[in-house]
């Protein structure tokens, strides 16, 4: 479910942006979340007759997202697939090449810069937030999270128990350094009262006043001594009776912790081989940035008439064509039954939640090389993998607008119902005269943040939604479309020529 603020920050960023062909509006809210990790693109001029959207859903810090939109243009017009005009194999390469860039120098560089920019995002969380962050979380999501932090958790944890038995071992010297004090004061105590009694009787003899003989007083003093010496053993053996209660409780506490070894990771080479190790399979190698974060990537291009979108992970494109909506991009899964299958291929395992080793609840995002560590493996065989599944279609004059948006709005509303509410929203505007895409955007959020924290976390994400409208675009289709029909009244040998051809 991740963790939550105490209450949502609803304040929205919102743009909207216009050209000959098609009109967008963008918004952005945080939500229940600590810190806003989504990031988006418009371009409606990013090329001749072509535009290009994308949102970004970051975890683990945003640093991955806002890299992706940084770069995500210098990095498709470099590629091959552009260059010659073939979109699929150009954002496929765009993907992979964002994910590469990031693990270089320049690219570890840049990310470190960035999270460094945004790392106070949650600056105003208070301490019982963060206790409760920490509460709600699963220890197995923990680990997950902490990645190349595992180790040194466990050599912590190893060291902890090497200081609680050194605190042991000080308490026992402690005592026994009491009971032989105690012991050494009392017999100096003897000592004194035996050298006291010689000279009271030495003097007394020399007074002629003397109560005891010299028998008596040695006596005397040997049976305090004898009572004295056996107070000591009873002392000693109530030490070491008390020593052995310690150590049988610290044998059964470890007995206890043997018992868990299927929840906790420890370094026992034969708890390593556990086949029921939740996070076996693992392959953290690293804490920094692009290692232990990434985000899911959905890119639509339009170019002329042809939408093209491109997309790794769970956020989603969807196309409204004659009110119905048509899925533009897949889910990407850990328990599909494709995804699923590379995973276990690549020698990673799903859990019963649905997540990769314990840990990413996703099967396809741009960075997150923790899990990309197979040297022999190419990038698509990965655990993750950041190659997207690409869909294209030529869009028609039944198409209305498309809506990308991150798992903050699908996790809320399916493809359908977020399709009728936009196209209702539009209808309501038009009537009142002004249509603001964005203004959509936010209702839409409203609709789906979450009244408070206490259901499965549906409502509760971060929120990042983009509508594009086809409306100028289909006025040109028909201009077109009146032109060629006026050209071919006009002039008829042309059409049987086209036919021909």
């Amino acid at each position: 479910m991740g963790a939550y603020l105490s209450k949502p920050k609803t304040g929205v960023t919102s743009s909207v942006f216009s050209n000959d062909s098609l009109s967008c509006g963008a918004s952005a809210m945080q939500g229940w979340r600590v810190s806003m990790e989504d990031a988006h693109t418009c371009d409606l001029d990013f090329d001749k007759n072509t535009s290009l959207f994308a949102v970004f859903d970051g975890h683990g810090g945003s640093e991955v997202a806002l890299y992706a939109v940084k770069h995500l243009a210098e990095v498709l017009k470099a590629t091959e697939g552009y260059k010659t005009g073939n979109a699929k194999q150009a954002l496929k390469e765009a993907f992979l090449k964002l994910d590469e860039d990031l693990v270089t120098e320049e690219g570890l560089k840049e990310l470190k810069e960035i999270a460094g920019e945004t790392g106070e995002d949650s600056g105003d969380e208070n301490e019982a937030d963060m206790l409760a962050k920490d509460a709600a979380v699963p220890l197995k999501e923990l680990l997950a999270k902490l990645k190349g932090d595992i180790y040194k958790l466990e050599k912590d944890e190893m060291k902890d128990e090497e200081s609680d038995e050194d605190e042991d071992e000080k308490m026992e010297k402690k005592e026994e350094s009491a009971t032989n004090g105690e012991a050494k004061d009392k017999d100096t105590k003897i000592e004194g009262e035996e050298e006291k009694g010689m000279n009271g009787k030495k003097e007394n003899k020399e007074n002629g006043e003397s109560k005891k003989d010299d028998s008596d007083e040695d006596k005397e003093s040997e049976d305090e001594q004898e009572k004295e010496k056996e107070a000591v053993g009873d002392d000693e053996k109530d030490a070491n009776k008390h020593n052995d209660e310690e150590d049988g409780s610290e044998d059964e506490e470890e007995e206890e912790e043997d018992d868990d070894d299927d929840d906790e990771e420890c370094d026992d080479d034969d708890n390593e081989k556990d086949d029921d190790d939740e996070t076996e399979g693992m392959m953290y190698t690293s804490d920094e940035v692009g290692y232990d974060s990434g985000t899911t990537a959905i890119v639509a291009m339009v170019k002329d008439e042809l939408l093209t979108v491109a997309n790794a992970g769970d956020s989603r494109c969807v196309l409204c064509r004659n009110s119905i909506a048509l899925e533009m991009s897949i889910d990407h899964k850990p328990e599909d039954a494709k995804e699923l299958s590379r995973i276990q291929k690549a020698g990673g395992k799903v859990t019963g939640e649905g997540r990769v080793n314990g840990g990413l609840n996703l099967s396809r995002a741009i960075g997150d090389h923790s899990y990309k560590g197979r040297a022999e493996l190419a990038a698509e065989e990965q655990q993750i993998t950041a190659v997207p599944d690409v869909r294209q279609t030529q869009l028609t004059e039944d198409d209305e607008f498309m809506v990308i948006a991150c798992d903050g709005i699908w996790n809320v509303m399916n493809s359908q119902e977020v399709v009728d509410f936009v196209k209702d929203e539009l209808k309501k505007q038009r009537k009142e005269g002004e249509v603001n895409l964005s203004k959509v955007c936010e209702q839409l959020f409203k609709a789906c943040l979450a009244p408070d924290t206490s259901g499965d976390g549906s409502g509760c994400d971060n929120m990042t939604c983009v509508i594009v409208t086809f409306d100028k675009l289909k006025g040109m289709k028909a201009g077109k479309r009146k032109l060629s029909e006026q050209t071919e009244t006009t002039n008829p040998d042309k059409k049987s020529r086209t036919d021909s051809e």
